[in-house]
């Protein structure tokens, strides 16, 4: 692994974002803003609703598992046991669900909105690079969807393989809980590196890569890749705002590093 290369790629990216938003502004292509604004709009208020809903059916299927098994009796500490359940432990496991739908919907989100944008950052990648390069591409409607088809497969592709990659390290942070520190830190580099992956594949599929050959690419840019989803993993953590601004402004950046790698 050539260290050097690594880490000149992994600052390019994340230098990327300040060329790519004075690239966007100059080149008026703010409005492509509008697009993971719907979404964002939309998919809170799916959320909110579809969250609450579910957390109150699973606290009803709750409270009825514990009314069946937990008899009257005598026994004052099964009564006790009875009684928290049946009050503060309804509480605490309604709150513990919140917070883990809210951490799976939240993983997800960034994943469903990269799928729902492909059309527009497939095109948006395209015209970034046709501004540079001075190049007129034709559209061609049955290109263009296998364009937004590969985008949507690679995304839920790299989606499973982090679900994989949670599933397990969380698994083993369970056994050993001193890990939770390393395990945090592995998931958000874990993360950074597929979101960059779906926004620099964006440049690879136009040249005409196979999946297979992308995917080598991005293997011998992973500084660049990680770069560029470093960014992308931070401003989606800012709420609202960062599902806005990060997909319009990584694949921006994505497209100008993929072109000054080759100049």
């Amino acid at each position: 692994m050539n260290i050097q290369l690594l880490l000149r790629d992994f600052v390019g990216g994340i230098t990327a974002y300040k060329k790519a938003l004075q690239f966007i502004f100059k080149n008026k292509l703010t409005i492509y803003y509008l697009a993971p604004l719907l979404v964002a709009i939309l998919f809170t208020i799916i959320s909110f609703f579809g969250i609450s809903i579910f957390t109150d059916w699973l606290d009803s299927l709750y409270q009825a598992w514990f009314g069946i098994t937990v008899k009257d009796t005598s026994f004052d500490v099964v009564k006790d046991y009875q009684e928290f359940f049946s009050g503060a432990g309804t509480v605490l496991i309604t709150i513990l669900l919140k917070i883990l739908m809210f951490f799976l919907v939240f993983r997800v989100n960034k994943y469903v909105t990269l799928i729902i944008l492909s059309p527009v950052l497939a095109y948006l990648s395209e015209k970034v690079d046709s501004i540079i390069n001075n190049r007129v591409y034709s559209f061609n409607a049955g290109q263009f969807l296998k364009d937004i088809w590969r985008g949507v497969l690679l995304a839920l592709r790299n989606m499973l393989i982090e679900f994989v990659w949670v599933i397990g390290l969380w698994s083993a942070t369970f056994f050993m809980p001193l890990l939770i520190p390393f395990t945090a830190i592995i998931l958000f580099f874990v993360s950074a590196y597929y979101y960059g992956f779906s926004m620099i594949d964006y440049s690879n599929e136009r040249k005409r890569m196979s999946v297979k050959d992308s995917i080598h690419y991005i293997r011998k840019r992973k500084g660049l890749t990680l770069g560029n989803g470093v960014v992308y993993q931070l401003l989606v953590s800012v709420p609202f705002f960062g599902a806005i601004v990060a997909p319009i402004t990584a694949v921006v950046a994505a497209t100008l590093s993929v072109n000054e790698t080759e100049a």
